[in-house]
């Protein structure tokens, strides 16, 4: 299994667990607790556009931010900026900087999971078409006033919101920052 970026990690750090959040100390707690796990890897975006709305997917019934596996080949961001493309059918996306990390455990088949999420801040032009991703039980995609995120969140999984409270500071709320992103 790879570890192209875990070691990028800012202790402490959160694991949110079906029952319970674990906060994680260092490295040598992290691989104590990761030692019972299968670690997978993914990476995502949180996307804004020229209106300064946040991109957000439906999926399986719960508001989320598109993200997935980072496959053997590619890098974190080059993962990221993938699965931005196929989960929503943005053609043109621009990574900013990477802002955070989350985990969260789940079981897969009796099997336990530690999954670790990569997430960058990404633009793109919110006049694009917009495509759900069906086979990923996507079943709708929304550009989303930034002040309505956090409420969609609510009832959504505990750490996308606590992702979305550490980072949305980072989002712009004017549209100054946005003139060398969108002449594609």
């Amino acid at each position: 299994m790879q570890t192209k970026y875990y070691k990028e990690m800012v202790f402490p750090i959160k694991i949110f667990e079906p029952d319970k959040i674990t906060i994680i100390q260092d490295e040598s707690e992290f691989k104590d607790f990761a030692s019972s796990y299968l670690l997978l890897y993914a990476a995502g975006g949180i996307v804004q556009n020229e209106m300064l709305d946040v991109l957000m997917i439906y999926r399986r019934g719960f508001w989320d931010f598109p993200k997935g596996k980072v496959e053997e080949y590619e890098s974190v961001e080059e993962a990221a900026k993938r699965e931005v493309k196929e989960e929503t059918g943005l053609k043109y996306v621009k990574t900013e900087k990477m802002l955070a990390h989350t985990f969260h455990t789940y079981k897969e088949n009796g099997q336990p999971i530690l999954k670790q999420t990569c997430w960058f801040r990404m633009f793109s032009s919110g006049n694009q078409l917009l495509v759900p991703e069906i086979g990923e039980g996507i079943d709708h995609i929304e550009w989303v006033k930034k002040d309505e995120v956090s409420h969609l969140l609510e009832n959504s999984y505990a750490s996308l919101l606590d992702l979305w409270e550490r980072v949305m500071g980072t989002f712009s709320t004017n549209f100054t920052n946005f003139t060398n992103y969108f002449s594609i």
